[in-house]
């Protein structure tokens, strides 16, 4: 016979650390949830205003091609096009190869795309403007919500500068 008072205290801990576990686990997924339906809605305003893409919000979660160069938080350099509709076709090319975007707007010589993050499905807005007489294509990459994006639209755009180069 098995005496119940010696095998209870360790199955009950056993059961209360997998209830924790279990909680843990049920909260974790909870807040990927709520996390990943909050990717925000498309800003209604986005597109080339004249010729120029909008300006960044003032917050430190976008760059932009147009912001003045004295703006550091938010200036970044235009992509290169020594060939412009060549390296356009390149850069339609890569976003296309690229897992977590999409291409949701394209017309002669803008397109925008929106970048998900994979981890809590974040929504990122990522505008192009081809400049052919400046041989440059003008960027705007801003984050849907949150104050500050750690760096990750300026990343972005520079990653994608250097693709664009080994091509």
């Amino acid at each position: 016979m098995i005496n119940v008072r010696k095998v209870a205290p360790f199955a009950l801990g056993s059961i209360r650390k997998a209830g924790h576990k279990v909680g843990a686990i049920a909260s974790g997924l909870g807040l990927a949830a709520i996390l990943g339906g909050c990717s925000g809605t498309p800003p209604s305003d986005l597109g080339v205003e004249g010729d120029r893409l909008k300006p960044c919000p003032d917050k430190p979660n976008c760059v932009n091609s147009f912001a003045s160069k004295d703006d550091t938080d938010h200036h970044i350099q235009p992509l290169a096009a020594a060939q412009p509709q060549q390296t356009w076709q390149m850069l339609q090319t890569l976003i296309s190869e690229t897992g977590n975007a999409t291409i949701v707007s394209q017309s002669e010589g803008y397109m925008r795309v929106e970048y998900k993050s994979s981890l809590f499905g974040f929504v990122d807005d990522v505008e192009f403007l081809l400049a052919p007489e400046a041989k440059q294509i003008d960027v705007r990459s801003a984050s849907r919500m949150g104050y500050s994006d750690l760096g990750v639209n300026r990343e972005r755009i520079d990653e994608i500068r250097a693709a664009l180069a080994d091509k």
